[in-house]
């Protein structure tokens, strides 16, 4: 004896449904506790849906009745978060350390650092190829945003950057910098007068690029941060900023009675908190952000 089975046709209809919308992934990481940046509150037991390189999904475990991936992975005790900006990396040290300083890029990964800021050095050849392989899948490492060679004053004391005396060349080394496709330019103050300098700032923003770098001592934070700076490096400055008699200890430097060094002490003895208050809001009110940078000797 036969048995025949008769459905009703709604339920065939919702059954064949459910399989067609299963939606193809490429990975899906399963029982994870996903961090949340914000509050520090952790999710326990999440599922994570990545297609195309980008998270597509996040829930439950029931996110497998709407997703399947040729690759699974098991996170039961693991933690997810976001990836990591490294926001001050230099990768230099001369032709002879380009191989070292390839070896380091999966190493970024490793330690959950997906994404670095070259702050430039003088690998920048080199830094360029790896951003482009890495951007393209051919070379394993986290993404890079450089500046390329720094803009500097004739006579620095960095190697590799693009050494300016006059507005020509000044102009000259940011067409430069502009044929090798930077994504940011930096600029230093080592050898650079004061006057170049806000005229640099000013050309590179009228050509719609981001700018960050050092601060002349010569020059007041909120000076550069009128001109455009759009990032300053290292926090000291904003130590200078804070200081009451900022604008006195410019001068003297300027003029050559104080040296960099010798300013330094005296600025950080008159840190002034309503002094800061205000300088800050004008960075705040320019969107000049400080990336603080830590230095270790």
């Amino acid at each position: 004896m036969k048995l025949i089975l008769i459905l009703p046709i709604t339920l065939i209809l919702a059954a064949c449904n459910q399989v067609t919308q299963k939606q193809q992934a490429d990975i899906i990481i399963n029982h994870a506790n996903v961090i949340n940046m914000m509050t520090g509150q952790i999710t326990a037991n999440q599922s994570i849906v990545i297609k195309n390189s980008t998270i597509v999904a996040r829930g439950g475990n029931e996110l497998n009745l709407r997703y399947s991936a040729t690759s699974q992975i098991d996170a039961s005790g693991q933690y997810v978060m976001p990836g990591l900006w490294d926001m001050h990396v230099h990768f230099g040290g001369g032709e002879q350390l380009i191989t070292e300083n390839k070896q380091l890029l999966p190493l970024y990964l490793a330690y959950g650092i997906t994404t670095v800021r070259d702050a430039a050095a003088d690998l920048s050849e080199s830094v360029l190829q790896w951003r482009e392989q890495i951007n393209q899948g051919t070379l394993i490492g986290p993404t890079i945003y450089t500046s390329g060679p720094k803009l500097e004053g004739k006579d620095s004391i960095w190697p590799g950057d693009l050494e300016v005396e006059t507005s020509a060349e000044m102009h000259a080394a940011i067409d430069k910098l502009e044929a090798m496709n930077v994504d940011f330019i930096k600029i230093t103050d080592s050898a650079l007068t004061p006057q170049l300098y806000l005229q640099a700032v000013k050309e590179v923003k009228k050509r719609g690029y981001q700018i960050s770098g050092h601060i002349p001592f010569s020059l007041s934070v909120t000076d550069v941060s009128n001109a455009g700076l759009d990032a300053i490096e290292h926090m000291t400055y904003m130590l200078k900023a804070a200081a009451d008699n900022e604008q006195e200890i410019s001068a003297k430097v300027k003029s050559g009675i104080l040296s960099y060094s010798s300013a330094l002490p005296i600025i950080t003895e008159h840190v002034d908190k309503a002094t800061a208050m205000k300088k800050y809001r004008v960075l705040a009110k320019n969107n000049t952000a400080v990336v603080p940078t830590l230095i270790g000797g």
